[in-house]
């Protein structure tokens, strides 16, 4: 089913039909009293103060406007009445409500004296449902009167009375919004409606059963019949609950594969969870072939911890293994972590659901691809062979105050659950039961980067690199512009690779660098070249040297440092017009 409408402002309605002598919002009024002057005082004598509450009109339908109203009966002194702020409903959810509240005498509402009106107006109804609002307890005269409760059953609009013959069509009447000052309304929709189900379909899940405050899950999304999204899906907002990972906003993207014979394009988003409670992850929106579809929310449960599993399944173990026990300071450390897990005790390979990180304190994180390939992907423990679930590997680089340890990860890994005897019970879709295992702590030896032999030109990297210069000539006019151009192959990390630091003569005007970087997918980052392109712009005539561009590093194996250094170039820089080439 597909509805789409323009949205339309009409100026200048009031809001709903109320002859409204004050209107004034609910936020602005705590407590309330309302006071009215109406040209004389009714005698109400010794009547009995009475109350009775309605609706305006009895029916409503959902989103539209109505009215809340009370007669008071029996009132000797209208300046003495004190209302609630606004009635609440004792059912479902009244956030999305408005309320205005008005009050009139007998002359304007034409009543019998001693009587007084209190409006409650609302600009929009809730939802369809079955809604109690009150009763109200109202002051007057220094007595209480109390309403009895009003059933509020909103309604949605009859407008799909032709959708009950397949393949029908009508047309859905425009549906009008009244907000403070204006009235919105959108155009009428024509409506076909087909028995054939929907060539795309959207499923968003997340398979972890425990998730608690400080874990990371995962929201899968599958969009079946299509192998082609013509945008990136929309995902809720969640910042109340839950926050997405940055690196995760583009999880697979492009990732296509075959479910039950359908094309679908498949998308991963983690979350950290960061409040404990029950929520609702909301519906993901997919555009395809220029039409949106959506996926039903997703119900999710945040505990305040993880309940930590004492004796762990036999079999079943988080590792978190080091490439190192020492390291000096800005020297990367390889860090992977596996579930493992040994298949002659577990049933089936075990899922894995909700993770917690260490929190790395003191130490720089660079990703790293989880590839594991091969007899990689198998490890031995006491002669025992576990398979291994790679989760993730991190490069790690200890700064000064580094602790040394690397905390430990936890994770919920979901084990399957024994099938019963019969057809129904092996038809029947597999049930996983979960336990929280956690890997042990790494121990780590910082050690500080040594200070003799430190050279001027050092700048914390450690590792190794080349610098290499070139110029794209020695000669040029007044006005000329000159290419250098430095390039620096590394060994260690190139993010964390410190700028040439180069003393230009005075007589050019320098702009850039222009960077360029290459990393051979081999390196993951750790490793590559990088140039860095300045243009100078001559702007006086004379010789001028550029000096040998200079980078210094600290090699770990050797322990000990290194100084690379480019070559320097001489500029002859000429008046214009000269032809100098």
């Amino acid at each position: 089913m597909e509805m789409k409408s323009g949205l339309t402002r009409r100026q200048g309605l009031a809001v709903g039909d109320l002859p409204v002598a004050r209107a004034l919002p609910v936020w602005r009024i705590l407590p309330l009293v309302l006071v009215a002057a109406l040209g004389h005082e009714a005698d109400a004598g010794a009547q009995e103060l009475s109350a009775r509450a309605y609706l305006d009109p009895p029916t409503v339908q959902a989103g539209q406007p109505y009215r809340l109203a009370v007669e008071l009966s029996g009132v000797r002194d209208i300046g003495s009445v004190r209302v609630p702020i606004a009635p609440g409903l004792a059912s479902g959810d009244d956030s999305r409500l408005w309320w205005f509240i008005s009050v009139n005498g007998p002359e304007v509402n034409g009543l019998p004296p001693g009587s007084v009106l209190v409006t409650y107006s609302s600009f929009e109804a809730p939802s369809p449902g079955s809604y109690q609002i009150g009763p109200l307890r109202i002051s007057v005269d220094g007595r209480t009167v109390q309403t009895d409760p009003v059933t509020h059953e909103p309604v949605l609009p009859d407008m799909f009375a032709f959708a009950v013959p397949t393949g029908s069509s009508g047309e859905v009447p425009s549906v009008r919004v009244t907000l403070a000052d204006a009235v919105f309304e959108t155009e009428p929709v024509n409506l076909v409606i087909t028995d054939e189900p929907s060539a795309v379909q959207v499923r968003a899940t997340i398979e972890s059963k425990l998730i608690w405050v400080g874990g990371e899950f995962a929201l899968d999304l599958e969009v079946l019949g299509t192998d082609d999204l013509d945008e990136e899906p929309v995902l809720p907002e969640t910042g109340d609950f839950a926050e997405l990972l940055p690196e995760s906003r583009q999880a697979n993207p492009g990732r296509v594969r075959l479910s039950s014979g359908r094309p679908a394009a498949t998308r991963s988003y983690r979350f950290r969870a960061v409040r404990e409670g029950r929520f609702q992850v909301g519906r993901v929106r997919v555009a395809v072939n220029g039409r949106t579809y959506v996926s039903e929310p997703v119900r999710v449960v945040i505990n305040a911890f993880p309940f930590a599993d004492a004796d762990p399944p036999e079999g079943l173990v988080l590792m978190a293994i080091s490439a190192r026990q020492r390291a000096y300071v800005n020297e990367p450390v390889i860090v992977s972590f596996s579930l493992l897990s040994r298949g002659s005790d577990l049933r089936s390979e075990p899922r894995t659901g909700t993770i917690e990180w260490p929190d790395f304190e003191g130490f720089r994180v660079a990703e790293l691809s989880r590839r594991q390939r091969g007899r990689e992907a198998q490890v031995y423990i006491d002669g025992h062979r576990y398979n291994t679930v790679p989760l993730r590997r991190v490069a790690l680089f200890p700064s000064t105050g580094a602790s040394g340890v690397i905390g430990q990860a936890t994770l919920e890994a979901q084990l399957r659950e024994p099938r019963g005897f019969g057809r129904a019970r092996r038809s029947e879709s597999p049930r996983y039961t979960s336990v929280i295992v956690a890997s042990d702590p790494v121990s780590l030896e910082v050690l500080p980067l040594p200070a003799e032999g430190r050279p001027a030109s050092f700048r914390g990297h450690v590792g190794k690199l080349e610098v290499a210069s070139w110029v794209d000539r020695t000669g040029a006019e007044v006005g000329d512009t000159v290419t250098l151009q430095v390039e620096v192959s590394v060994e260690g990390h190139m993010k964390g690779l410190p700028d040439p630091e180069i003393d230009f003569p005075t007589g050019f005007e320098v702009s850039g660098p222009e960077i360029r970087t290459a990393i051979p997918a081999s390196s993951e980052g750790l490793d590559g070249t990088r140039t860095y392109i300045y243009r100078l712009v001559a702007r006086a005539e004379g010789s001028y040297e550029i000096p040998a561009v200079e980078m210094s590093y600290f090699d770990a194996e050797s322990e000990s440092y290194g100084t690379s250094r480019g070559q320097p170039f001489v500029i002859t820089v000429v008046p214009a017009g000269n032809g100098v080439r």
